[in-house]
């Protein structure tokens, strides 16, 4: 019944329904043609551009997603670059310990418009986790239950398939890691000073830091305590 009721009438008319509720009544994300998310959150300033979908996912603040992508059951930090045409968060299908691959055999759905179990006999979907300014290219696959750390670049096209740690570049298929951004302590400095947890205002002060990474680093130094010293220490 509700195929019968899907034609671009309604699905435009959906569309609009969304686009007004997020951008004028919420005021968290815009949603480009034909966009849409179900059952997710908007941390704010948001974008999903023509043809993405979202489905049961956390956006975090100024994070956008590019066109014609897809992600369920993920939570997304801020400030994360997603490209066009991404698949994040599909499903899953067990490969061992299952005689059969097929839904089936293992999920009350019906995928295929039947089902031989009464209850889930596996776990189908596993949240993805990524985390704050994370660039992913175009055409990149990410599997259930993966956690990308923060600052990490995904190459266009790879399929990731292992976790990713802080600022590591990863590439190919499956995906693996190219090289580090920055040195072990230089890492740690971002992530314990989490930049993306500043002040709009205090962002717009610093900027100019931003282009500079050894002037940023060096800032950090500078501010922030010694391992194992309290926050808010001189020195």
């Amino acid at each position: 019944m509700i195929d019968l009721l899907r034609n671009p009438i309604s699905e435009w008319l959906y569309w609009l329904v969304q686009r007004l509720y997020y951008g004028l009544f919420k005021n968290k994300a815009r949603l480009k043609y034909m966009s849409r998310a179900r059952r997710s959150q908007f941390e704010g300033s948001n974008i999903l551009y023509p043809r993405t979908t979202l489905q049961s996912v956390f956006l975090g603040a100024y994070s956008y997603v590019a066109a014609d992508s897809h992600i369920q059951f993920a939570s997304i930090g801020r400030y994360c670059s997603i490209g066009p045409a991404c698949r994040i968060g599909l499903g899953r299908h067990p490969s061992r310990g299952f005689i059969s691959t097929h839904p089936a055999f293992f999920s009350v759905l019906q995928q295929a418009g039947t089902s031989f179990v009464s209850e889930n006999a596996y776990e189908e979907f596993k949240e993805v986790r990524i985390g704050n300014d994370v660039w992913i290219g175009a055409g990149v696959i990410i599997a259930d239950g993966i956690s990308i750390g923060d600052g990490a670049i995904i190459a266009a096209g790879a399929v990731v398939v292992t976790n990713v740690l802080p600022y590591h570049v990863v590439a190919g298929v499956p995906a693996r890691s190219i090289r580090v951004r920055y040195s072990d302590e230089e890492v740690a400095l971002l992530v314990r000073f989490a930049w993306w947890n500043r002040s709009e205002e205090w962002l717009r002060e610093n900027v100019a830091m931003f282009a500079d990474a050894e002037k940023f680093f060096s800032f950090l130094r500078h501010t922030l305590p010694p391992f194992g010293g309290v926050e808010g220490d001189e020195g």
